[in-house]
């Protein structure tokens, strides 16, 4: 019996052995032969109302092609000719301004480490310093309003189109105990209250800030549409936005520390804004299980977005 039992296994290891053989056997490397990406101009824009527009322009680089961190500066398009207008006839010709302080590039949404060369390069109104000092400029964003943009560089030309809706703020900010009286001493949440107009098939977007700092997407996403809530009172809760050096913190999750200051942007957009984001904010990330999606933009021509807001803005303080 010990003999026949051995001879079994033996011939079981065999059938696995032939079997693991052919597997390799079979195996073939594939190399992908990607063809170089079309150069296109890529637009980071906006504008709000009351704000001029903003716009980055980068270029687009292939798949597996390498990102140089430490100098970020030589992506962005310079010596542009970069263009908006309205249907009014409202137009101005942007002007580049580049700016090497952290934290302005910050006021941007970038955050850059110290080793790394922060030098970004913004198109907006040539007037840009009044505007600071009075709040008054060439042009600037405006209710109901839609905003035509063109961008020329190197014999390539960009389009792009978004419009400003009308505005809808938000009722109210609520900080809320936390369920768990053990961690309520540190821990609390917060909610925006708004009352969402029925039949209204509109578009929204929102940030939140800590403590003063930039505005980031939450977890989940930052788009939605109104007919999700249509004609309800809702009251939403607010999570910590996502910079890129951020680190998710499971234990805080929903939560802000007692002493900070949180901020929501709360932005009425257009459906083409929208759907550039909703497919920006779905694409899988990193999952090896996700399928595809493709990018919706806006700009013709070229990559990205150009998007105009209408903003309301908002903080509360969660008490210690």
């Amino acid at each position: 019996m010990k003999n026949k039992h051995w001879s079994q296994s033996r011939y079981t290891y065999f059938i696995v052995l032939v079997a693991l053989l052919s597997l390799v056997a079979c195996t073939k490397e594939i190399n992908l032969d990607l063809p170089a990406p079309t150069d296109k101009i890529v637009v980071q824009g906006s504008i709000e109302i009351d704000q001029p527009p903003f716009i980055i322009l980068t270029k687009n680089q292939a798949y597996y092609s390498t990102l140089s961190l430490n100098d970020l500066s030589a992506y962005f398009i310079r010596d542009a000719k970069v263009l908006v207008y309205t249907d009014a006839g409202d137009s101005t010709y942007l002007n580049e301004f580049c700016i090497d302080n952290p934290a302005v590039a910050a006021a941007f949404g970038f955050e850059f480490s110290d080793s790394v060369n922060s030098n970004i390069c913004v198109y907006t109104i040539p007037d840009i310093l009044t505007w600071f000092s009075t709040g008054t400029g060439s042009l600037v964003g405006k209710e109901n309003t839609t905003y035509h943009l063109t961008v020329v560089s190197d014999n390539k030309m960009a389009n792009a189109t978004t419009t400003i809706p009308s505005l809808y703020p938000f009722d109210s900010l609520q900080v809320r105990n936390h369920p768990d009286a053990g961690r309520n001493d540190s821990l609390a949440s917060v909610y925006m209250y708004l009352t969402f107009p029925r039949g209204v098939d509109k578009y929204v977007r929102i940030q939140t800030s800590t403590n003063n700092g930039p505005y980031y997407t939450m977890s989940g996403g930052s788009v939605y549409q109104y007919k999700v809530f249509d004609g309800t009172n809702v009251g939403l809760p607010l999570t910590e936005g996502f910079g890129p050096n951020s680190s998710f913190n499971r234990d805080r999750f929903g939560y802000f520390l007692r002493g900070d200051t949180v901020g929501v942007k709360w932005s009425q957009i257009d459906k083409g804004v929208y759907d550039f984001y909703s497919t920006v904010e779905n694409d899988g990330g990193d999952s090896p299980f996700s399928s595809p999606i493709k990018i919706i933009s806006n700009v013709n021509g070229g990559l990205g977005v150009w998007a105009g807001y209408a903003t309301t803005y908002g903080s509360i303080v969660v008490p210690k």
